[in-house]
This record gives C-alpha cells, sequence and structure tokens, in this order.
C-alpha cells in the first residue's frame, strides 16, 4: 500500500518527517502541503522548496492550492466568477510556468472539500453556485494546458459527503479535467461533539459516490483518526484492511499533524504500533 505524508513544518523542519519514518520503517510514496493564492505562502517560489524536496525523496509532492487568502478568512478576493473570467490568469500562469520547468509529475489538488461550508470557495459563499466552481476549475486548468503544463496532474478531493453537503455530482467537472480523484475524511472521536467511526462509516458512502461519477485513479488525500472516544491503534488496523480490500484505492496521505486533535501517528505508542505493523 502506498502512502503519503503532511508533516509540519517539512522541509525547512525535518524532526517530526524523521520521526515518523523511523517509526513506519518505509519512506512515503507521497509528500502534501498546503499553499494559498493570497498573503503568505502564495508565491510559486514558496512552493518549490517543498515540490524539490519530496521528489527527493523519491515522492511525488502534492500541492494542495487553495484560491483563499489565510490572512483575510472573512473575504474572498478569489471569487470563482473572477476566477473563470480571467482576472488572475497572469497569476495562474506563473505557477504553471514554473511547475512546469520541474519536468516531473506534481499533483495539484485545486480547492478540495469544495462540497462543505468552510471554505472560500464552497457553494453558498459570496453567492457562489456549483457552476462557478466547474467554470473556475475548467479555467485553471486550460491555462495550465496553455503553458504545456503536461506534467501538473488536477487532483479532485472533496470532503466525505455529510447531510448537508453539496451534492459532488454538481461539483465534478468532468474527466478532460481530472486526472486524480480523491476524499477527505477524518474519525473525530469524541471531540468537538462527534461520535466514533470506523473508516468504512466514514468512507464508505462517499468513496462510492465518487466512483459513480469517475473511474479516474483514487486516493484517499486526507484521512487521521482522533484518540479520544475509541481505539486508535485497532482504527488503524481496520483502515489498513479495508484500503487492501479495496485495490482501487492506489494510496492514502495521513494528515500528521498535531492540530484539532493529536492526529499524528504517534499520538500514542500503540497507535505508533500498528501503523508500522500494518504498513509493513
Amino acid at each position: 500500500m502506498a502512502y503519503g505524508l503532511v508533516e509540519d513544518g517539512w522541509p525547512a523542519s525535518t524532526n517530526q518527517y524523521r520521526s515518523t519514518v523511523a517509526q513506519t520503517h518505509r519512506t512515503p510514496q507521497y509528500m502534501e502541503w498546503y499553499f494559498h493564492w493570497g498573503g503568505a505562502w502564495s508565491g510559486v517560489g514558496d512552493a518549490m522548496p517543498f515540490i524539490h524536496a519530496s521528489r527527493a525523496l523519491g515522492a511525488t509532492p502534492i500541492v494542495t492550492w487553495m484560491s483563499d487568502d489565510p490572512s483575510n478568512p472573512s473575504a474572498t478576493p478569489f471569487t470563482l466568477a473572477g476566477i473563470a473570467s480571467g482576472a488572475f490568469d497572469s497569476y495562474i500562469a506563473s505557477w504553471a510556468s514554473q511547475l512546469r520547468s520541474v519536468g516531473g509529475a506534481v499533483i495539484l489538488r485545486l480547492d478540495p472539500e469544495m462540497n462543505g461550508n468552510w471554505m472560500a470557495w464552497s457553494s453558498g459563499r459570496a453567492g457562489q453556485q456549483p457552476a462557478d466552481y466547474v467554470g473556475a476549475w475548467r479555467h485553471v486548468h486550460d491555462v495550465f494546458r496553455a503553458q504545456r503544463a503536461g506534467n501538473v496532474l488536477f487532483m479532485w478531493s472533496p470532503n466525505v459527503e455529510y447531510p448537508s453537503s453539496v451534492p459532488l455530482a454538481a461539483l465534478y467537472p468532468g474527466d478532460a479535467f481530472v486526472d486524480w480523484a480523491a476524499l477527505d475524511g477524518y474519525n473525530w472521536g469524541t471531540s468537538y461533539g462527534h461520535g466514533w467511526q470506523t473508516f468504512s462509516q466514514v468512507f464508505d458512502s462517499s468513496i462510492a459516490a465518487v466512483r459513480r461519477l469517475t473511474a479516474r485513479p483514487f486516493l484517499i488525500a486526507e484521512v487521521a483518526c482522533a484518540e479520544a472516544g475509541g481505539n486508535k491503534a485497532a482504527w488503524i488496523a481496520g483502515m489498513f484492511e479495508q484500503l487492501r480490500a479495496q485495490p482501487w484505492i492506489r494510496a492514502f496521505v495521513w494528515f500528521d499533524l498535531d492540530k484539532e486533535n493529536d492526529w499524528r501517528i504517534n499520538s500514542s505508542p500503540a497507535a505508533a504500533a500498528s501503523f508500522d505493523a500494518s504498513l509493513a
């Protein structure tokens, strides 16, 4: 099973990365990080150290590229209509040109979790609709192709579905504009008012929904488990069992951060041991 990591501070800081690899006894095949269109970390030059360091490991970089400005989260400066109209083409083209120069594959995970309500590009935000998302996505894709950045692979990555999420079919740009499909999902345990869920409970229905839309290569782009409310070690073992039972899932990326919860693989010795044994 191929796996990837989101690691805090990497590659500027390698402490957590080295600790994780030492525990799992395998280097990752994917590395993932987050870059914005506005504020800090908004220039393609900010992404290049991450991309080059990933490739030096033999890992494919996954650049999560978000059309927002985290320094002003209440605003929506990069509207989907503006993106589709060409208002930001020079900025988009600058990224395409630089990523083309990498030569090898770079996965661009553009505006993920679009079916939720918490992103600047979410439907309902500033009057935006699912069709606006599709139009903006297709335009960004076309700019990259016009720049001959064929090494850049576009990954469409919704959140796992929930009762009020936007239907995925309304947000899918089409196979001509998507190279990879993905999902993000977490077992929050009993934190923040959630209830403990197995990997299957988190993902199965949403995986089926994606597979009804496309047969594009598929991976889990963000996954992790909290400690509170259950047995994280057993959850990890169950995740690997489910992944191996579904061979169309090419890989998963573990969100190895201490953020809303301690999602890290080594949040406990039992969790780390389970991950190591399951990955082996």
